[in-house]
């Protein structure tokens, strides 16, 4: 939808490396910090916080999840 497409424009304009736009969903109110990383098949939802040089694998799921500086979040992970 037009809100979740401008969410994904939003965190590329400030630096995100998002390698599949189009099959990465990304809910308004997740904060992305600078140099993040994320995969295919992402899905951000919630309070999610994903602090600096974070890296997404692969069909992560996160709802309102805090990472740590630099953390590597494995393929398939679902915190909820």
């Amino acid at each position: 939808s037009y809100i979740y497409n401008q969410s994904i424009k939003k965190h590329l304009e400030n630096g995100v490396t998002i390698l599949s736009p189009e099959t990465t969903f990304i809910e308004p109110e997740v904060i992305i910090g600078r140099d993040v990383i994320l995969e295919p098949l992402v899905s951000l939802r919630g309070n999610t916080v994903l602090a600096e040089g974070t890296h997404v694998s692969s069909f992560a799921y996160l709802n309102s999840y805090r990472s740590s500086i630099k953390e590597i979040i494995s393929p398939y992970f679902k915190n909820s």
